[in-house]
């Protein structure tokens, strides 16, 4: 189990660093398990017992990662929650998921603390940086001093170890249980796809642009402490934040969003003197990355930039690419050897186009619901909403989500095709196509643009440059210049961006299913 693989290393490495916090503040091996067991201590002093949840709501702290260990180490179910999310869907999360008890930053539970103290399950409160007691919740070191000592329970590999709850951008959020032996499988999963790329000697440490209240950065802060390779922690992950960390240490595995890798690029091509990545592990998720990043991430840094396709159901990355930079066409990988998938076409036949099923041993258990968890994909298939293209190789080609799809007069138009080749421009950052509905078409294609700082580009300027990149029915209708693509949870959602196009344009939201 993670807990257990932690603890050898603590036991061979007492004295390494474990977490790096940008502040300078660190923590060794040792340091963390002492935080980890007085955590422990004082849940259980307070009357957790093994099952109970617990909601962790912070930032990037040195205490999170202690807390998702201690739920481990104490048998409780650790239930990630989102900072960035409103009060009602914390109020849904804690609601739904029955948690006795709450750990959380200052910054997450001041903004979310009607949510927080409105809830009746919660029995205990404590938040990481509170000097005094405030509304319901006690400071930090007040739970620390609970318990004197802690010694770990048997515990059954079948018991639930984490809720990941998902919201996307519409909808309530639902949670996704998963078993303890299938989140030591998943940390095996990804201890693996490390070693494809990074030396099995390696201490050198982890860094990722995506907070680690996400399940893709607690899997591998696992995996990465569980190999003696300390993880890095910084407040933010704004470009200059990232760029002095890659400066400061050479690291073994780096992963972001594509949109992470894209706002680096782009303020490091502003700079004299940049990192060399050629010799880290560089790992885009979390959304299909366009060629046009790899192959400038590569110029500017040096570095391959992989692929690693999973969904919160799925558990864990089940498909990889080695290096997007020799891809031809957006691609998410090949599937790794414990991932069975089969491609659906759109009459229900197995096919090369079409819907993307996935088979994984790393699977969730069920949805959590309030009479316990209901299961789902009972034939272990899980349906991914992709839509993919399978090569002579193997190899995947992402085409783009199935909800995505575009219809014009009849014919299928992929919106992953247009934005590939409008970031094809030298001038053009980012970019996103998406459709409203029409009475004469079925839908409209837009294309909203996010130009390089300084470069001015018109309508008809990239209609002209698409005209003899792609077919005619396919060039946006509407081309639309903005200064900042809006992102939702790490992603760019086509589905979000229409919705408020629409509203804009106060006209009735109801896009095609």
């Amino acid at each position: 189990m993670p807990f257990r693989s932690f603890t050898k290393v603590v036991s061979a490495h007492p004295d390494s660093p474990a977490i790096i916090h940008h502040n300078n503040r660190s923590v060794s091996y040792q340091k963390l398990l002492s935080l980890i067991d007085a955590i422990s201590c004082g849940l259980v002093t307070k009357g957790l017992r093994s099952g109970d949840r617990v909601i962790l709501h912070s930032k990037n702290k040195i205490e999170l990662i202690a807390s998702y260990y201690a739920c481990l180490a104490t048998g409780a179910t650790f239930v990630p929650t989102n900072p960035h999310l409103p009060n009602k869907d914390i109020s849904k999360i804690i609601s739904d998921s029955g948690a006795r008890f709450y750990l959380g930053d200052t910054t997450s539970y001041t903004a979310n603390q009607k949510a927080v103290d409105g809830a009746s399950t919660l029995e205990g409160r404590w938040v990481i940086g509170m000097n005094t007691p405030e509304g319901k919740a006690q400071p930090w070191q007040s739970l620390l001093q609970l318990g004197n000592s802690f010694s770990p329970p048997s515990l059954s590999p079948d018991m639930v170890a984490s809720i990941f709850y998902t919201s996307g951008t519409t909808g309530q959020p639902k949670g996704f249980a998963f078993s303890r032996r299938a989140i030591n499988t998943i940390i095996d999963v990804v201890r693996s796809t490390m070693a494809l790329s990074v030396r099995a000697t390696s201490t050198a440490p982890f860094y990722s642009m995506v907070d680690v209240i996400s399940p893709w950065s607690i899997q591998t802060s696992f995996a990465s402490l569980s190999l003696h390779r300390p993880i890095i922690l910084t407040d933010t992950h704004d470009p200059h934040t990232v760029l002095k960390v890659l400066n400061t240490y050479q690291l073994s595995w780096f992963t972001g969003t594509p949109s992470n890798f894209n706002d680096l690029t782009v303020a490091a091509q502003a700079l004299d003197h940049v990192p060399v990545l050629s010799a880290t592990a560089c790992v885009s998720g979390g959304d299909t990355c366009p060629l046009e990043i790899a192959q400038r991430f590569h110029t500017t840094f040096g570095g391959h930039l992989q692929n690693s396709y999973g969904q919160t159901e799925q558990g864990c990355i089940t498909i990889h690419h080695p290096d997007l930079t020799k891809a031809s066409t957006p691609a998410l990988g090949w599937p790794l050897p414990t991932t069975a998938i089969k491609i659906v076409a759109e009459g229900g036949e197995d096919g090369e186009v079409g819907e993307l099923f996935v088979r994984s041993p790393t699977k969730t258990a069920g949805l959590w619901t309030d009479n316990g968890i209901e299961p789902v994909y009972e034939d272990g298939w899980i349906p991914t909403g992709d839509l993919v293209s399978r090569h002579a190789d193997g190899c995947l080609e992402a085409l783009g989500r199935q909800k995505d799809l575009i219809k014009i007069a009849g014919y299928p138009v992929y919106p992953l095709e247009i934005e590939q080749e409008i970031l094809r421009h030298p001038d053009i950052a980012r970019a996103v196509v998406f459709a409203i509905p029409d009475i004469a078409k079925g839908e409209s294609i837009i294309a909203m643009i996010e130009t390089h700082r300084g470069k001015t580009l018109s309508s008809t300027a990239i209609k002209e440059y698409l005209a003899d990149k792609i077919a005619h029915y396919k060039i946006p209708e509407q081309i639309m210049f903005v200064d900042t693509i809006p992102i939702v949870n790490n992603k760019i959602s086509r589905r979000h961006i229409a919705r408020e196009y629409l509203r804009s344009c106060d006209k009735e939201v109801r896009l095609l299913e």
